[in-house]
């Protein structure tokens, strides 16, 4: 495994032959520009491990090696402002307070109703206010998504409270959004 993952880095992943992954890279394009697309993120929680929101199974510990291992998963690793080992306990410890929570479908119905070319429109002209009300509506407060996870993770560290897209509400925030974001990652 690569030695630089190391506990407090957030793992972002894409499979460009995942009808699934494409269709996440999809409906969270507005904005994105020339970056990579990404679909799901995870918190690192050591060299060979993580916690991520899984479809199919909540929110869990997984092996990195399903990642990093397959030849047809995009992996990229970001290391958030300011990370201290501390900060990486912290966010870790955060994503293991929601072992067990379960995969919030509601939100990901509510991305794909403002995703569409309609929800976006009408989202711009609220400005925010439906995306949010929609994501208020349709959130279960017991299950979560992957970036919902991740940003409730980084949105609880004092040095990164409401900076950048952690100013947002944590349930409206998606993969492309956080691994986009200018202002919680460190330079590479």
């Amino acid at each position: 495994m690569a030695p630089e993952l190391q506990a407090g880095l957030i793992g972002f992943t894409y499979y460009p032959g995942s009808m699934l992954s494409r269709c996440i890279a999809w409906f969270s394009r507005f904005g994105r520009g020339q970056r990579p697309k990404v679909s799901h993120t995870l918190i690192i929680t050591g060299p060979e491990s993580c916690i991520e929101a899984h479809i199919r199974t909540g929110v869990q510990h997984a092996a990195l090696s399903k990642y990093l291992n397959d030849p047809q998963c995009r992996f990229y690793w970001k290391k958030p402002k300011g990370l201290t080992p501390e900060m990486a306990a912290s966010i870790v410890s955060v994503g293991v307070s929601h072992i067990g929570d379960g995969y919030d479908s509601g939100l990901i119905f509510s991305e794909l109703l403002i995703s569409s070319a309609l929800g976006h429109s009408l989202n711009w002209l609220t400005l925010g206010w439906l995306e949010r009300y929609i994501a208020s509506r349709l959130n279960s407060k017991s299950s979560e998504i992957c970036s919902e996870l991740v940003a409730l993770a980084l949105g609880a560290q004092p040095w990164l409270t409401g900076l950048g897209i952690l100013g947002e509400d944590m349930d409206t925030i998606n993969p492309q959004e956080l691994y986009d974001d200018e202002f919680i990652w460190e330079a590479k």
